[in-house]
Parts: C-alpha cells; structure tokens; sequence
C-alpha cells in the first residue's frame, strides 16, 4: 500500500500516548537496528525476495530529536514530525520529493480510511448473507499482562531491565452446520523488551514524547483513532492494542532492545512463551555443540554417538506430536536494537525541507482502491 509506511508512523508514534515532562529542548541522535520475519509461507517468499535483491528484512535507522521535533532515517526516506506546528513530513530522498500533512488533515483522512473499510467490512457481510452463506459472528475476549523479569544485561554500553508483555486476544466463532460458539484459537502478541533508565534518549524522548501526546489528544482524539483506521473491520483489535501501548508505556526507562513475536495458537492449546522464544532450539544448538566438543578420543566419541542418538530419538518425538496435534506457530517477528547514542546539538537544517526538494501530494490523502 502506498500510504503503508506514513501510517505505520503514524500509529508507532500515537502509541505513545502516556509520558512524562523533561528538561526543555533535549537533543539527541540515535541509530537503531531493525528486522522483520515473516513465518510460514509468507516467510519463505520474503526470504526468497530478499536473496533476489527484490528486498530486504533488515533496516538501519537513525533518528534526531530536537526539543518537540523528530527526524528518522531509513532506506532513502525520510520522516519528520514537528508538533509545534502540528505536521508530518515524508521525503524521498531518492527523488528527491516530499508531501506534507496537517495533524488535522492526517486526522481527517484516517477517518476517510476507518469509513471505507467499514463500508467494505459492511458490503461483504450483506453479500454473504445474500448468498445464503454464514456471516462470520466472532467473539473476542482479550487480557494483558505485564511481567518483569529481574533480568539485567548491558545494551549499546547502557545497564537495561527485561519485560515481557503478552497481549493475548481469544476467540471464539460458531462454525458453519452448528447452533453454538467455539474455541476458534488465540491470537498472542508478545514483547519482550529491555529498558534503561540511564540512556541520553531517555529525557529526550520523553520531552518529544509528553508534547505530541498533547497534541494527539486534541487533533486526533487519542491512539484509538489511528488504530481503528487500521482495524476498522473490528475495533476491539484496536481497543487491545491500545491497552497494550499503555501498559508498555508504564515501563520505567526507554526501550533499548525488544523483539514483538504474533503468535497464533490453535484451538485447544495453551500459548508457549518458551517455544515463542525460541529457547528450547537454543538449547539443542548448545547440546549439539557440546556433543562435538566432547568428540576426541575413544570416549569422546561414544558420548558423542549417544548425543546424537538422543537427538535423534527427540526429533522423532516432535515429528510424532506435530503428526498428534497443531502447534503454535510464529507469523510474524519485529526485533529492533539500541547501536549507537550521540547526546548534543542536532542541526536545526535536518528538519527542513532542502530547497531543491519538489512537493508532492501526500499518498495518505490519494483515493485508496
């Protein structure tokens, strides 16, 4: 979609919605890494891509924030967001263009979007109930649950707390031929983030962070407005999003590091976060290398066999409990990483406009079809 990007801007940046004051015009650039894995597959035809050149999992971006202005940088395009004056700014610095919108024309056209998918989610029903066939009726009912770890690590030299927060949403849906709902899976959303509270962003981000929250409550009516844009079709997915911004949001410090799995967990089966995690592939990795380690000598290499052995004896297990039952699967993994920190001056020139740039109009406020 054209307006893709602009709006995942839009909604990561609305998220944000609780925040605490800082010192005034704090500034700071920062370079963050960030990776994208589709499961399945979809997985596969993305991994394919990306070895064809025809794309990439992997982005490195680097943000400015000056005071109540933000820049970030990533892949030949450009963001910028300046509250004060209450607009968004996209460039392509390979064409050399850029568009811009008002926070009330941003406003305006995402409710043009929540309008027109409702429509579409209408139009479909009827069309299905004319035909005689079953209109889906789901229920959803979702928790969210915030864990702290006592876990600590040192992150781009910074000492950061782990977390996890799981959004779990269950659903339930009458299949076609019977009378009464049933468990139709779990969709799981799971966070495992690393914070610090000693990171230069920190008061920065907090200072940009307080003011747009501000400015979101009037013009945008709050982080639901943007998400039901892009879950018009059900607006309870965006109630729990929502909810799940705020609790991250009551997290002490900044984000440094954190990795958000969506999980979809089958009817009748219980959310693994270990398995989520890939913890337990971790642990053959490190069995597997010890099994080789021990591998010299007579003994050696008899451990070594009965490792192997073992592991074979293990994968059969799996393959006969995959055969049993379904298992949880990974549809989609974000990870994103704190790299490098400057606290300091930001070029005043970085959030405007070059002059050799041409303006075009924005793909947000372009028809969608």
């Amino acid at each position: 979609m054209r307006h893709s990007r602009l709006l995942a801007t839009v909604l990561a940046a609305g998220l944000a919605t609780v925040a605490t004051a800082a010192p005034a015009r704090a500034q700071v650039t920062f370079t963050s890494e960030t990776s994208v894995k589709f499961g399945g597959g979809l997985g596969k035809m993305v991994g394919f891509a990306a070895r064809l050149g025809g794309g990439s999992t992997t982005n490195t971006e680097t943000s400015y924030i000056s005071g109540h202005k933000m820049r970030t940088d990533a892949g030949g395009r450009s963001t910028i967001i300046d509250v004060d004056a209450g607009t968004i700014t996209m460039l392509d610095n390979k064409a050399k263009t850029y568009s811009t919108m008002t926070f009330e024309e941003m406003a305006a056209a995402l409710d043009a979007m929540t309008n027109q998918a409702k429509a579409s989610y209408a139009q479909a029903k009827a069309d299905a109930k004319a035909k005689g066939e079953a209109v889906p009726d789901v229920e959803l009912k979702y928790k969210v649950d915030v864990e702290n770890t006592g876990e600590t690590q040192d992150i781009a030299g910074y000492r950061a707390a782990r977390s996890f927060m799981t959004l779990t949403v269950e659903t339930r849906a009458t299949p076609e031929g019977k009378s009464e709902k049933e468990d139709a899976g779990t969709l799981v959303v799971l966070v495992d983030t690393w914070n610090s509270t000693t990171v230069p962003t920190r008061a920065a981000q907090q200072e940009f962070q307080a003011a747009y929250a501000k400015r979101v409550s009037r013009d945008f009516r709050g982080a639901t407005r943007m998400l039901s844009a892009a879950f018009a079709g059900d607006p309870r997915i965006a109630q729990a999003l929502e909810a799940s911004g705020k609790e991250l949001q009551k997290l002490p410090g900044v984000s440094v590091k954190s990795t958000t799995y969506v999980i979809g967990v089958p009817p009748g089966q219980k959310f693994d976060r270990k398995l989520a995690l890939g913890e337990a592939g971790e642990k053959a990795e490190a069995k597997e290398s010890g099994a080789k380690k021990a591998g010299k000598g007579l003994f050696g290499k008899l451990k070594q066999a009965a490792a192997a052995a073992a592991a074979g004896d293990e994968e059969q297990r799996q393959e006969q409990d995959e055969k049993a039952a379904p298992k949880q699967g990974t549809i989609l993994t974000t990870s994103t990483e704190l790299k490098e920190i400057k606290a300091g001056p930001v070029p005043a020139s970085l959030f405007e406009v070059p002059a050799e740039y041409k303006k075009v109009e924005s793909a947000l406020s372009k028809p969608q079809h």
